[in-house]
Order: structure tokens, then sequence, then C-alpha cells
């Protein structure tokens, strides 16, 4: 226990100098528990510029790291645990509550809300190892999705098209509007590839052209979402996997835009 402690404290300071490298501002970082305050991109870094996102799997690596031996040990037990049919150690993660304000919103009711962000994780998320995000306009208006990094595929998809983005966020916006609008639709054709191509070809004609490889990550985000539900479920996408789309997309866009509501 006492070497425990000894490891957690050593990852508290180094994440604190992660968040501050980043240009964050630690407000307590006391290992597996950690406050801080940090813009959703950093433009005045020397590095290539980075994303809040960015930021979330460096403290991941750093954790994994310090915490090498217990996870491999812990690792090791499940495998065992496993083939005797008893029920496995959870390993060691973090999971974040990330709350997107207004540069002008209360600093208390942002951690508020990041709090709340986090409860429902612990509380709600099985496996645990998860980011609650709640990107809030200045309009009040709540864009919620939870990135799983329990599920590495679909986590990945997700970061990349975080991170690749669009050229133009005016299409962008257009084109989460008329999806959404057509939420019935997309769940019934999750898991087909053919029929999420021509539905995105023959929607958004113009756009797809334009956009070719984003309208094929996004199809492939959709299809990985589906096969993660039993073949004889007739719904293929839930709330949480819509949200995560949208809000995937409404992200991306509010990265790109200059809209001034955000």
């Amino acid at each position: 226990l006492k070497d425990f402690s000894s490891v957690m404290l050593q990852f508290a300071r180094k994440a604190t100098e992660v968040v501050i490298k980043y240009g964050g501002a630690p407000v307590y970082m006391g290992g597996d528990d950690m406050l801080f305050f940090a813009p959703v991109s950093n433009r005045f870094s020397k590095e290539k510029l980075k994303i809040i996102f960015d930021l979330l799997e460096d403290l991941d690596d750093e954790f994994k790291d310090y915490f090498k031996q217990y996870i491999t040990e812990i690792s090791s037990i499940n495998d065992k645990r496993k083939v005797e049919g008893k029920e496995v150690i959870p390993v060691p993660t973090l999971s974040y509550g990330l709350s997107i304000t207004y540069y002008k919103y209360p600093l208390y009711e942002a951690r508020n809300l990041s709090y709340g962000l986090l409860d429902y994780v612990k509380n709600n998320i099985s496996e645990k190892n998860a980011i609650n995000v709640q990107l809030q306009k200045h309009s009040g208006q709540r864009i919620p999705f939870i990135l799983k990094k329990s599920n590495a595929t679909i986590y990945q998809k997700a970061i990349s098209i975080i991170k690749t983005g669009v050229k133009n966020p005016m299409f962008l916006n257009s084109f989460t509007y008329k999806l959404e609008t057509q939420g019935t639709l997309l769940i019934q054709i999750a898991n087909d590839e053919h029929r999420l191509e021509h539905f995105f070809k023959n929607y958004f004609n113009e756009d797809y052209k334009q956009n070719q490889s984003f309208f094929e990550e996004i199809s492939h985000l959709i299809k990985l979402l589906s096969d993660q539900k039993p073949t004889q479920k007739k719904e293929r996408l839930n709330k949480e996997d819509l949200e995560l789309i949208y809000g995937i997309l409404r992200f991306v866009h509010f990265m790109k835009s200059e809209d001034k509501d955000f």
C-alpha cells in the first residue's frame, strides 16, 4: 500500500507537469483525482497544435506507465480468473468529466458540471474508462456525448474524426442538422455499409463529392457502433450512439467555426 501511494504521488506530480505544458491550470492533482482548467486547443505550444483530447491521452499514457506493474499483475490474475469462470478484477484506468463552456461562464459552475459528468461515468458505465463530454454553447444549448476508451476501435475512430475534421464548417452545420432529422432511417440502415453509402450520396449529393473521405469516416463509425449490437436486435443504434455521432459532428463544427455563440 505504501509503494502504491508513492507511485500515486509521483504520477500526480507528472500529471501536473503535463497539464501545465499543455497550457492548463491545475487546481487539485491528487493522483487518481484531478481537477484542472484547460483550453480546448492550444495554439501557443512550441509543439504541433494540440486539442483537449490530446491532453487526456497524454495523461492516460503517463498513468499506464506509472502503474504498469499493477496493471500487468491484475491482467495476469484476470487471465486465470477467466479460465476458472470467476469475476475479473477491474484494471485501473482514468475517467474524465469534460465540461466545455463559454469563456465567460462561471468557473465554479463549470467545475460542478464536470463533477456531475464524472459521477455519471462512475455510476452508470460498468467498465468506467470513459470521457463524458458536454459542450455548452453561450445560448445554453448543451451537446453531450460519451467516448468509451474501453472500446479502442470506436474510440480511435471517433478521435480520428475529431482531429481530422473538415475545411468548411458551414457544410458541417447543415449536414449535422439534416442528419439529426434522419435519425429513424439511420437506425435502420446502420449495419449496412452499402445502404449508408447510398444514403449519404443521395441525401448529401454535392457535399458528398467535396467531402467524400469525411463521409466515409462517419459511415465507418456508424457501422462500428452498429456491429456492437446483438445481431437479433432490430434497432442498430441507441440514444447514446446517436448522441456520440451528433456530438462529434457538433464538436468538430465548434473547433472550426468562428461562431461567437460558442
